[in-house]
């Protein structure tokens, strides 16, 4: 994952974790710190500066928020090159809430004394009601199906096949909109032409979710919660008086032409998504985009004799 949040709980983990065994000890002798072994001292030092560094950010985060041994003994696995025990998908999904969680918990703070705090945490109350109006209307609607996650779904056309898996690249056709109604853009292919993404690897979790449960020439109306979307912080910048502006595209005979496009997502929306899969295409490898197996650890014959 490459959220700042993720990075400063993996640096914070290691921070914690003893050098050579992987074991923490927080009764380990430091007082003659300046007269052990240059690995010893380098070992304080690195753990010292990551430890300046993490706090100096983690203005949101307090220390009885995390289970610090769950959280030491993840950084041990991954100093030990084990493979994550958590699927990508399930850590996009809480990382987001934590994330959402811990800004909710600084606007409330900066409220205080912060006018526009207070009016974005009025906002996503405002928004928050909405939502969950939206989706308790929906229940009357044939063949709606809902998730575990909480995602709905309906079925406009069946498909046949397998459905894509993580880090297969899927062939789609897309159009987006808020849950009022306001179209957005999606993504940046124009959207008369079809888009390729790697399943796994898109934003909007819910569509990640969906995409791995349909068929080829399949087609879904997917109605995301903003748990499974763009989250309490929404996404972009509203313009000056509304919350879109006119982009020029080329039509066929390459005119120019205006077209409204929304560009921001307000915080604690719902969207709705038409999704159709047209084609599923060799797999991508998605541990570089930061979510999997630990990468393979050095052959023991090959590992550098450590040096004093």
């Amino acid at each position: 994952m490459t959220t700042r949040i993720s990075f400063l709980l993996v640096a914070l983990a290691v921070a914690f974790v003893g050098c050579g065994n992987g074991e923490a000890d927080s009764s380990v002798d430091l007082e003659n710190i300046q007269d052990r072994s240059n690995f010893d001292q380098a070992s304080y030092f690195i753990g010292f500066q990551m430890g300046n560094q993490i706090w100096s950010q983690m203005d949101s985060i307090d220390v009885a928020d995390l289970n610090m041994a769950i959280l030491l003994a993840g950084a041990r696995e991954a100093l030990q090159r084990d493979s994550m025990r958590l699927a990508p998908t399930n850590v996009r999904r809480v990382m987001r809430a934590f994330e959402d969680s811990l800004g909710l918990r600084r606007l409330r703070r900066q409220a205080v004394d912060d006018t526009s705090a207070q009016a974005f945490l009025d906002e996503i109350a405002t928004n928050t009601a909405a939502t969950d109006s939206f989706f308790a209307s929906l229940e009357g609607i044939e063949g709606l199906q809902t998730t575990e996650s909480g995602l709905r779904y309906v079925v406009l056309q069946e498909g046949e096949g397998e459905p894509p898996a993580e880090g297969d690249i899927a062939q789609v056709n897309i159009s987006a909109s808020l849950m009022g109604g306001e179209e957005f853009r999606a993504l940046s292919t124009p959207p008369d032409e079809p888009a390729s993404l790697v399943v796994g690897t898109f934003l909007v979790e819910g569509l990640n979710e969906a995409l791995k449960g349909m068929a080829p020439g399949e087609s879904r109306r997917l109605f995301i919660p903003p748990s499974l979307a763009f989250g309490f912080g929404g996404w972009g910048d509203p313009a000056p008086s509304d919350s879109s502006y006119v982009e020029v595209e080329n039509d066929e005979d390459f005119n120019a032409v205006p077209v409204e496009i929304v560009h921001y997502i307000p915080p604690a929306t719902a969207i709705i998504i038409e999704v159709e899969l047209t084609d599923v295409l060799d797999p991508v490898d998605t541990s570089d985009f930061g979510i999997g197996t630990a990468p393979p650890a050095i052959p023991q014959e090959a590992a550098p004799a450590p040096q004093q």
